[in-house]
């Protein structure tokens, strides 16, 4: 998921006690709990990138520290998120990796990185990023969904990496899914499909958007999926007792 795609709201204060001086006195925009309702970003199709000399990538790093050094918190994100919209993504990658050098112990500067070093096409690159990230903060979900993204986008799994604990729940759609919908409109009744998303599989990372779901339930006939005005929500088409 690209920097601009991705919506954070902070549920969980990192603890930077052990190196107070890479600590924030503010938080960084956005961050804290994914609030994504996203499939896995597809893979990326092999082809030509940007080239940039050494010269020109020691000259984005000159700006980016440059900029990381007039910037307060709060105008980091800023800073990076207009140079990827002028067509820079590259330099929005070398920006957080200026961050990076002045707050290396600060796990969400690691993501932000990652981000944008995906929205440049160097994927590979990211889940190294993300991966640091993780290992600072690897009991908060939007680290592990961040892995999880780029490891389906270089078309590889959960499995194809060494979790700690908590290793992160991956939900697919399949036959064990909606039976856990069915379960829950059972006891909760019609629901917003948008809403399963926090009431149902929160703090999961799903393999599947909202309008991926509402079509596979359309083409089951247990559910009712009713569509009105953007928003899609499901029922049971009948009763049907818990086995």
């Amino acid at each position: 998921m690209t920097p601009r795609k991705r919506a954070r709201q902070t549920s969980q204060t990192l603890d930077h006690t052990q190196n107070r001086e890479c600590s924030l006195e503010e938080e960084l925009p956005g961050s804290g709990a994914l609030l994504g309702w996203h499939a896995p970003a597809p893979r990326r199709q092999a082809g030509p990138r940007p080239s940039i000399t050494p010269r020109q990538r020691e000259a984005l790093r000159r700006e980016g520290l440059e900029l990381a050094s007039r910037s307060g918190p709060f105008e980091w994100a800023d800073v990076a998120w207009d140079l990827c919209d002028e067509g820079r993504p590259e330099a929005a990658a070398e920006f957080w990796r200026a961050v990076l050098e002045l707050y290396d112990c600060d796990a969400r500067v690691h993501l932000y990185y990652a981000d944008s070093l995906q929205e440049a096409g160097r994927t590979e690159a990211a889940l190294k990023v993300a991966q640091s990230g993780y290992e600072l903060a690897p009991d908060l979900f939007e680290f592990q969904e961040a892995v999880l993204d780029l490891l389906f986008a270089l078309g590889h799994d959960e499995t194809d990496f060494e979790w700690q604990e908590p290793v992160p729940s991956v939900v697919r759609l399949d036959g064990a899914t909606r039976e856990r919908i069915r379960r829950h409109l059972v006891e909760e009744g019609e629901c917003d499909l948008f809403d399963l998303r926090y009431t149902l599989f929160d703090d999961e990372f799903l393999c599947f958007d909202v309008e991926e779901l509402a079509c596979d339930l359309e083409r089951n006939e247990d559910f009712e999926v009713c569509r009105f005005e953007g928003a899609a929500y499901v029922s049971l088409r009948a009763a049907h007792p818990l086995g």
